[in-house]
């Protein structure tokens, strides 16, 4: 998983201290992407509704590192 971690921080998707409403993995897909971070939230409730943001929230959550920790 460190690996996986490291992976995504050096492609530029963190989890950003600022801005975050739970864990703060739309706001930093949001911020890789350059998304208005809004679009990004809706379209996380949708997935959700459908089914597929049940397991694709926390999957991101667990895998994309935190800012403070991209740089360790």
């Amino acid at each position: 998983m460190a690996e996986s971690r490291a992976w995504l921080s050096g492609q530029g998707l963190v989890r950003p201290q600022q801005g975050r409403m739970l864990a703060g993995v739309c706001q930093g897909i949001a911020r890789r992407y350059g998304m208005p971070v809004f679009l990004v939230r809706v379209l996380t409730v949708v997935a959700a509704l459908a089914g597929v943001g049940l397991v694709a929230y926390p999957a991101a959550w667990v895998l994309i590192p935190n800012e403070k920790a991209a740089g360790s």
